[in-house]
């Protein structure tokens, strides 16, 4: 069984690019009900501000096989938009471990990613994230109208990019009544994957669902916990 897929359970909407909209941050602490393979799994996301000026977003999941917890300590510009400044994965996948750090050193323009003796670089222009900050950008964008198209984030030290598209409204039950949400599906190019997202403008434009299917089998879904958000 590939741990991948669990991590990208936490990390699957996008990559978002500079908003011309600026933006304030509120600490928050959801909780999602999910499965992995068939599999329950508890997981969550957390946002908090470690010292005055410098926030951190962290994820976590585990269930019986695997344990995954992922971090990105980063400040904001002046508009409010921000800037990643180290991100942190560690996982456990069958008594296996691994861990690995990015830093981003935005005046030599580079970010230094390492994972035990191996290290690899990548340059960094405006705009570009880590793989996780999507998750405070992806409401403001759909909540401003912007067209989504294509984002950049560093991932193993390379840069990479998602895109996804609006597929309109649905209705959804959610905390015994029904909402109105935002449904967004992510563009592969092979077409052998699917990933899913539903976001509530009802309720501040949380991330409510997300579901993803593979052809290994390798399929995830996360729902809200209602009772996070109080």
């Amino acid at each position: 069984m590939k741990f991948r897929p669990l991590c990208l359970a936490l990390i699957s909407l996008a990559i978002f690019s500079a908003s011309s909209q600026a933006f304030s941050l509120e600490p928050f602490y959801r909780e999602y009900k999910s499965t992995f393979a068939g599999f329950n799994a508890k997981s969550s996301r957390e946002l908090k501000e470690v010292e005055p000026g410098v926030w951190e977003l962290s994820l976590k999941a585990r269930n019986w096989i695997a344990r995954y917890e992922e971090t990105s300590r980063f400040t904001l510009s002046e508009e409010g938009y921000p800037i990643p400044q180290i991100h942190y994965f560690k996982g456990r996948l069958l008594g296996v471990n691994r861990e690995e750090t990015t830093y981003f050193d935005w005046q030599e323009e580079i970010a230094n990613w390492q994972r035990g003796d191996d290290q690899r670089t990548a340059e960094l222009h405006a705009g570009v994230v880590d793989r996780i900050l999507y998750q405070i950008l992806v409401p403001m964008d759909v909540e401003s109208g912007k067209e989504l198209t294509n984002y950049e984030f560093v991932n193993r030290g390379d840069l990479r990019s998602y895109q996804f598209e609006s597929l309109g409204e649905e209705t959804m039950e959610f905390e015994n009544r029904e909402i109105t949400v935002i449904k967004l599906e992510r563009i592969y190019d092979d077409g052998e994957k699917q990933t899913l997202v539903w976001i509530a403008p009802a309720l501040g434009y949380e991330i409510v669902k997300i579901e993803h299917h593979d052809d290994d089998g390798a399929d995830y879904l996360m729902e809200l916990k209602p009772e996070s958000l109080n």
